[in-house]
């Protein structure tokens, strides 16, 4: 198991009671950054002013991260109940791989609590989902090839004697098929 550098700041060593506390003073905005620093001193614990001015930077990009990962599920949430016939596994695993990149890449600092080995896990596990997928989809697509295949030469059998209404069964199969490999094109199969 591999080690690795958490980046924090004094405020993280505080009590629970104090940073709630703390948490609580930012949600307040008749309350100045500068007020709360000294409130900090007064109580005994030494935070410089720009050690609290990066705990509200860090806070704040997290809010901000949630909320837009909120937004992206909310938005996906209104299409899939618009679209029910559509799935929006993919998406789903694609929206969680863009925030795991975009959190790796805009916060190295709070990443840094998850070690390298759980971050390749992770990259691993949405890459297999991805895989199976694949494996599915082209399962999928090979039973329902068979299936019209099949389904063409039992027609031709059935109406052997009578070619005209074997050519149009005929017809009708292919027209399946061509329906067939639209809906796979939309769906991404």
């Amino acid at each position: 198991m591999g080690s690795h550098c958490r980046i924090d700041g004094s405020i993280d060593h505080l009590p629970d009671e104090v940073r709630e506390a703390v948490d609580k003073r930012l949600q307040d905005k008749r309350i100045s950054f500068t007020s709360t620093v000294e409130w900090l001193n007064d109580s005994g614990f030494q935070i410089s002013y720009s050690a609290f001015i990066r705990y509200v930077k860090r806070t704040n990009k997290a809010a901000q991260r949630l909320a837009d990962t909120m937004v992206r599920a909310q938005a996906l949430t209104e299409v899939a109940k618009n679209m029910p016939d559509v799935d929006f596994t993919k998406a789903s695993a694609q929206i969680l791989l863009d925030g795991l990149v975009e959190r790796i890449t805009s916060s190295p600092e709070e990443f840094a609590e998850i070690s390298i080995e759980k971050a390749g896990r992770m990259v691993t596990a949405l890459q297999k989902n991805y895989i199976e997928e694949k494996k599915i989809d082209a399962a999928y697509k090979s039973k329902a090839a068979l299936v019209l295949e099949q389904m063409s030469a039992d027609f031709k059998d059935v109406f052997s004697e009578d070619k005209e209404l074997a050519a149009q069964f005929s017809k009708i199969v292919d027209k399946i098929k061509l329906k067939a490999e639209k809906i796979q094109a939309e769906r991404g199969i």
